[in-house]
Parts: structure tokens; sequence; C-alpha cells
């Protein structure tokens, strides 16, 4: 579906990783560091050291590689600069509009890996075990006019091909990775399983993590691989 409640639509379909299923987990993590002094899980932001971040050109230099993908206008992207904000902003008195006083500052966002999914953050299994490609942004549909701008709070979801090779796409398809609904649902609860281990997700969650995972299965794998 590339149309949301509000009537807009994406160059992309809209994404469809349901990541709910983290919350009752963040929720369990916030109240035992607060009442227990338990410290949370580790932070899995994108980070230069580890080779899980780049650049917003770079990932979507490698979103380029899938054909159909829409991406956006780089130069249209959001961006923070330094701001003058008047001789009195000491005083907590701005003037306003701001005037920028230097270069925008770097902007970099999660790697990805060969399928365009990001390799940092809390990854579902959506994304940990996919049948599409997924990304925190969807532009706008070119006959909705603003060609390159990004729609807001609406992420993309692009399928995979689910059985044979696609011109222009270099992913391979579901039918290719994964044997039938069994070998897909093993894999899933070996990811969510980590989830687990890591407390990112509650062990009651698996469960939740295996029928997500087949409604997406089913809607997208060939109709011979959910049976």
């Amino acid at each position: 579906m590339d149309r949301s409640i509000f009537g807009s639509r994406g160059g992309n379909a809209f994404d469809i990783v349901d990541y709910t299923p983290l919350f009752r987990a963040a929720l369990t993590n916030l109240a035992a560091w607060v009442a227990d002094g338990v410290e949370p899980p580790a932070s899995a932001v994108p980070r230069w050291a580890d080779g899980t971040a780049t650049s917003r050109e770079d990932a979507l230099d490698r979103l380029a590689a899938i054909g159909g993908f829409a991406r956006p206008d780089p130069s249209q992207l959001a961006r923070l600069a330094p701001l003058d904000l008047g001789p009195q902003a000491g005083k907590g008195v701005g003037r306003y509009p701001p005037v920028e006083v230097g270069e925008p500052y770097p902007c970099f966002v999660s790697a990805l890996d060969d399928d365009g999914n990001e390799v940092a953050g809390v990854r579902m299994p959506d994304v940990s075990v996919p049948v599409a490609t997924h990304a925190g942004f969807n532009p706008r549909h070119p006959e909705t006019g603003g060609t390159g701008q990004l729609l807001e709070y609406l992420g993309s979801t692009v399928p995979f091909p689910a059985t044979g090779v696609v011109p222009g796409d270099p992913r391979p398809p579901i039918a290719a990775r994964y044997a039938d609904w069994a070998d897909y649902e093993a894999r899933v609860r070996a990811a969510a399983e980590r989830l687990v281990a890591e407390r990112h997700l509650l062990a009651d969650d698996v469960e939740v993590c295996i029928r997500i995972a087949r409604k997406r299965f089913d809607a997208l794998a060939a109709p011979a691989a959910s049976a």
C-alpha cells in the first residue's frame, strides 16, 4: 500500500515493520533501571568505530542498485547547522529567524547490508530475517508533486522478488533464501530468541514475532512456499 490514512502517497509501499513487540521489553528495562538500578541493554546506535555508521549519501547510493526503489533528493533532506540567535541569546532571548553561520553538521545513518536493510539498531526479525528491504523514509510519489521530498513519519518496504531473478534487482528471491515456511519460521524464532537474550524482547512475545512473520511470508513469498 502506498497511500496513508491521510491520503498522502509514497514513492514506495509504506513500511510494514511492526516494532511494537519491542515496547514491552523497553518499558520493563526502564522500570528495572529506575526501580532496581539494573542497567539497560547496551546502545545499538550506528558507530563509525565498528563500521555500522555511514553517510546519508552512501546509504542512498547503495539503495540505487535496487531497481524501482524510490529515493529522496539528497539536496532536500533536512540538515542542522550552527545558528546565530542574536546578541541576547545568552540571556535566553533569541532573534528569529536565526542565521546560519557555518557549514551543516555531518549527518550519519546506519550502514546497510547487501539487501539494503540497516545493520545497526534493534533489528526486528522483519529486518534480520527479511523478505523485503525496509527503510525509515519514503519520498513523495511524483504524481503528487514535491518530487524528492520526504513524507513525514512514513517508511518504505520494497519486497524481494518471490521466485525468479528480476532484471535490475540484485536481491536474491525469497524462494532462494528459505526452503519453505518451516525454514523461515525456524530462522525467525532464532532471531527473536536472540533479542530475548539481549533483553530487547520479552520471552512471551516470541510467538507474537512468529505470527507477524507468518503474515509477511504468506503475503510476499510464492504461494507454494507457504503451503
